[in-house]
């Protein structure tokens, strides 16, 4: 295996284990307390995250063996829900609620 493909499955790697992160994100202490529309994105970017990590794994290891066709139909997808994710991280940290939700609480912390 090549350094490229390498550092290809170690960013897959991290996408799903980044999608696992985030569903666990809202169950803790300053999850529980953010508003709902930003534990219902963390949600959604859970799946988004693991489906964008499987379909990068599938390109690494099986694009020798796919057709034309659906080697860029697992590409496509592939961007396409890279950028749902990216989409919705930058939502969550452009709002500014984001932020402050989880500093208010470990200020909170901090400062008891």
């Amino acid at each position: 295996m090549d350094a490229r493909a390498l550092f290809d499955v170690a960013c897959y790697g991290v996408g799903v284990l980044g999608g696992v992160v985030l569903v666990i994100a809202p169950f803790t202490s300053c999850g529980r307390v953010a508003p709902h529309w930003m534990r219902v994105a963390l949600w959604m970017s859970c799946p988004i995250a693991i489906v964008w990590g499987a379909l990068g794994f599938v390109l690494v290891v099986n694009s020798p063996a796919l057709s034309d066709h659906a080697y860029f139909l697992v590409r496509h997808n592939k961007t396409f829900f890279g950028g749902m994710g990216v989409g919705i991280l930058i939502l969550l940290f452009a709002s500014g609620e984001f932020i402050a939700a989880f500093k208010s609480r470990k200020a909170a912390a901090g400062g008891a």
